[in-house]
């Protein structure tokens, strides 16, 4: 295989990272009000991973009572690849959700 002059191959990664860097697909979603439901601890250990119904990543403040809860975030800013928010609702108490058969 014929190899590719160097300037050509450091063109062609300015223009990907150029592209890469040009869109923002969680944009549009700031400030919207979203249902998450807290999945696990981030590795940096301030934040919880929670997922909306798109499974888009959310990440809110750490709070023990709230892994395993479903409740409403704001969202207040957006990454490449996760969406940051802040609680707006707590979750409801346990015994307010309904019990399985």
């Amino acid at each position: 295989m014929r190899r590719i002059p160097t300037q050509q191959v450091k063109e062609r990664t300015r223009r990907l990272s150029k592209l890469f860097h040009s869109y923002h697909p969680y944009q549009h979603k700031v400030g919207q009000e979203q249902v998450v439901l807290a999945t696990e601890e981030s590795h940096d250990g301030v934040h919880l991973v929670t997922h909306n119904k798109f499974y888009d990543q959310v990440l809110v403040p750490k709070a023990p009572e709230l892994m395993g809860k479903m409740f409403s975030v704001k969202i207040t800013s957006a990454g490449k690849h996760y969406l940051i928010g802040k609680l707006s609702s707590p979750p409801p108490p346990p015994s307010s959700l309904p019990s399985l058969p």
